[in-house]
């Protein structure tokens, strides 16, 4: 399977290209991001949604915002709050932060209202 498939946009949509440029997944999506760790995040009409290099949707649209799998979680947004799905699409800790950035050595930096702090990948503050 190849894993150097980049997005492309023509015509206000975007699809995905091999490294020859050839088109492997047909322009369909509003927004289209890299592919990380076998998935890609993608948006329609506002939502947004995992795919996988075959273009084949592996977790639905449901999401108001999303983010690219780093560390096997992907941050993502519903309503006005932030959690973490694994890839299969099963919420892995509750969207309860008002912000959320992207795990790192096995640590994300979060916000509640006006407190910053760290948790681990299981969801449990660090300090």
């Amino acid at each position: 399977m190849n894993n150097n498939l980049e997005p492309f946009q023509i015509d206000n949509k975007w699809g995905y290209k091999d490294q020859k440029r050839l088109e492997v997944i047909e322009p369909k999506f509003d927004y289209a991001r890299n592919f990380s760790e076998g998935l890609a995040v993608v948006k329609i009409n506002d939502k947004w949604a995992y795919i996988n290099q075959t273009g084949g949707e592996v977790i639905p649209f449901w999401f108001d915002k999303a983010d690219s799998f780093s560390e096997g979680l992907a941050r993502v947004k519903v309503g006005s709050k932030w959690g973490y799905i694994d890839k299969k699409g099963q919420v892995f800790i509750q969207p309860q932060f008002n912000e959320a950035d992207n795990f790192s050595n096995g640590m994300a930096r979060v916000k509640v209202d006006e407190d910053e702090r760290y948790i681990d990948v299981m969801g449990d503050f660090m300090w």
